[in-house]
């Protein structure tokens, strides 16, 4: 994980097990810069039982939701990408 605040988000909530977490990111697109660093990000939180609530989007665990979810993060790395290479 290259990105030092989500990783000590996650140590915070290792070191602290007995407690509920509820991440809040105001857009999808910051949750992760990649769609692979997405899918590896939602693994973590989900080993813990955190809740993730997000203002742009509701996230759904069904077949249909965790597609919608990859087309969305894969169109925040093209975006990304898109900005990187100008």
């Amino acid at each position: 994980m290259k990105r030092p605040a989500m990783k000590k988000m996650l140590e915070y909530i290792d070191a602290h097990p007995h407690k509920k977490y509820v991440v809040v990111f105001d857009d999808l697109s910051r949750f992760a810069r990649d769609v692979f660093f997405h899918i590896k990000l939602r693994a973590e939180f989900r080993k813990r039982d955190v809740i993730l609530r997000c203002l742009n989007y509701n996230f759904d665990e069904s077949e249909e939701g965790e597609f919608a979810e990859l087309i969305f993060a894969g169109k925040a790395e093209l975006d990304r990408n898109k900005i990187v290479d100008r």
